[in-house]
């Protein structure tokens, strides 16, 4: 036994602030590494599905709102588009405008329509 190990040749390293780090650094690791090793606790486990269950659940309302929103919005689009559709002509870019129907029956059938074109002129220059 000695009086005052801190004064002690052979225990006055444990005494130290730098071997205290050092003890506390290597403590830490190790329960660390056991800790990381060791499975989780079911009642830990428990906890953890349903907290990611009840968001789950949240996500799915969220969706299954946005859903509905989006179908009533469709549905007030496709509405107020049959109001309208009989005042809209629809056009196709392959066919001639009706008041240009005439002027088409005597081209080339195989030609294509590409809108408002310069008719050439009947006389060419000479």
């Amino acid at each position: 036994y000695t009086k005052s190990p801190q004064k002690h040749p052979e225990f006055s390293v444990y005494f130290t602030q730098h071997w205290v780090d050092q003890l506390a650094s290597s403590l830490t690791n190790f329960i660390s590494t056991c800790l990381h090793q060791a499975p989780l606790p079911r009642l830990m486990k428990y906890n953890m599905e349903r907290a990611s269950r009840e968001s789950l659940e949240q996500q799915v309302q969220l969706l299954q709102q946005q859903n509905e929103d989006l179908r009533r919005a469709n549905v007030s689009l496709a509405e107020s588009t049959t109001r309208r559709s009989s005042t809209i002509i629809k056009i196709d870019a392959n066919k001639p405008m009706p008041a240009q129907e005439h002027a088409r029956s005597s081209e080339d059938e195989s030609s294509v329509y590409l809108g408002k074109q310069r008719k050439p002129d009947t006389l060419a220059p000479e």
